[in-house]
């Protein structure tokens, strides 16, 4: 009855794993039996307990949790030992992944990796995208990545390294390696899958590229875990037809790699532009919708006013015929 934990840096794409497994029929952790604890809860409990901020992965050590701590993670177990195949998935197990490979050998563990381009992209996503946000977050990436990575070297033979990219576009390989390496004998073949490949944004791919063009060791530690990951991304001529691959090695061969400055002041007038377009858009219709409805109101308060004229006529007829038969007497 193996318990897997799907373990991966926030902007890794790694819950593509944790669906891809559900879809294979891994079952979702429940809370615990006592204290109704889930494993996220458990988590940041036992983070919160030791000074870990979750929010600043920078410095990433693992953590020994005292017998409090011990017995709550028992109190998970006895919550699902009903459950065949089950597990979950939480950025926050990389501070205890030595934790959960002694507390029980049938825990097994998929680590799940992405470029910094890609992580990179999901952070200038959002709307603080500054330059010091991108070095903590390229700091970020290289800490938890050495971390999956020094944990799978460790622990082979309990572990699957997978990059998130691969694991969407081949769910059904990577349900097969869950099941043979990690001795997942009840999973299945994915049925109802919904796990989708990162979304694709020709001009955010190619911003996020110029923004890692000098992340020397970042780079550096990206192609040492496609060189040990069980699932990696292929390379092989990677960047043939790929513009931002091929606008970022030319910069690098020109030694010359724009500013992170220049670069995500160039995105955020492009986010701004396009937002103003989006406004522009819906005002648009907006306004269309306005003017379908005042036409259809118009419609209608016709259509009123030619029935009152028709009640009008009937009643100033009625009238004419009443008097009539009055003047006829």
């Amino acid at each position: 009855m193996p318990i897997i934990l799907v373990c991966g840096e926030r902007n890794s794409g790694f819950g593509r794993a944790r669906d891809v497994l559900r879809g294979a029929g891994l079952a979702d952790a429940k809370p615990s039996k006592r204290e109704d604890y889930s494993p996220e809860d458990l988590s940041l409990g036992i983070c919160a307990a030791h000074d870990v901020d979750p929010a600043d992965p920078t410095a990433i050590a693992q953590i020994e949790p005292g017998k409090v701590w011990q017995a709550l993670s028992i109190d998970l177990m006895l919550g699902n030992l009903s459950a065949g195949d089950w597990g979950w998935a939480d950025p926050n197990l990389v501070y205890l992944l030595d934790h959960w490979r002694d507390f029980d050998p049938q825990v097994k563990f998929v680590l799940v990796y992405s470029s910094p381009e890609d992580t990179i992209a999901e952070l200038i996503s959002t709307d603080d995208a500054s330059p010091e946000r991108i070095r903590k977050g390229l700091a970020a990436w290289e800490a938890y990545n050495a971390e999956l990575l020094r944990f799978f070297y460790a622990n082979r033979d309990r572990c699957l390294l997978v990059n998130s990219d691969v694991v969407a576009e081949n769910a059904g390989l990577f349900a097969e390696l869950t099941r043979d390496h990690l001795k997942a004998r009840k999973l299945g073949e994915v049925v109802g899958s919904t796990v989708e490949p990162r979304s694709l944004s020709p001009i955010r791919d190619l911003v996020s590229s110029s923004l890692v063009a000098d992340a020397i060791e970042a780079r550096i530690l990206f192609q040492e875990l496609e060189s040990a990951a069980d699932m990696p991304k292929a390379r092989e001529g990677a960047g043939d037809g790929d513009p931002s691959h091929n606008i970022a090695a030319k910069w690098e061969e020109a030694a010359q790699p724009p500013a992170r400055e220049f670069v995500l002041k160039v995105w955020s007038e492009f986010r701004d532009l396009r937002g103003r377009i989006d406004a522009s858009e819906a005002a648009a219709k907006a306004s269309q919708k306005e003017l379908s409805e005042s036409r259809q109101e118009k419609h209608l308060l016709l259509l009123h006013l030619a029935q009152l004229q028709e009640e009008l006529e009937a009643t100033f007829l009625g009238l004419q015929a009443r008097d009539d038969e009055l003047a006829a007497k």
